[in-house]
């Protein structure tokens, strides 16, 4: 009976802590055509950013080793890194995840082509938080 009481009280604790973590709310890439360098805006508003905050952001470019960078505190609402990345132009697709201290987490695919945007030379496009399939450039 002890055993059954415990299994269920762990149970909905566990539940009970991820209905609390936040998941970020969304991911917005751009690539500098210039430089090539890839800049992540990630929105995560909460109350409490010295405990819940961005903790990691992992890039993986189509089907290589993902590239991590771990963050120990989130200032503001969004959190932005920029990271260089060679030869981006030539990749088709940047799987981005990002990870919540506490629990929460959101991946979102891009299509590298709409983030270089049309070769008459927008320098900088972004891609909002849809599917790689219906990526729209602001």
């Amino acid at each position: 009976m002890f055993k059954k009481l415990f299994i269920a009280s762990a149970g909905t604790l566990f539940f009970l802590l991820q209905a609390l973590a936040q998941a970020p709310l969304s991911i917005e890439a751009s690539i500098e055509k210039s430089s090539g360098s890839l800049t992540i805006k990630v929105d995560h508003p909460v109350s409490d950013r010295q405990h819940r905050y961005i903790s990691r952001i992992e890039i993986t470019v189509d089907d290589s080793a993902p590239v991590g960078i771990d963050l120990f505190f989130q200032k503001e609402p969004v959190v932005e890194q920029t990271i260089n990345i060679s030869d981006l132009e030539k990749a088709k697709k940047i799987t981005i995840t990002a990870y919540a201290k506490g629990g929460g987490t959101l991946t979102k695919d891009f299509d590298v082509k709409e983030l270089l945007g049309p070769e008459s030379g927008q320098e900088n496009a972004t891609a909002a938080n849809v599917p790689t399939s219906e990526a729209v450039e602001k």
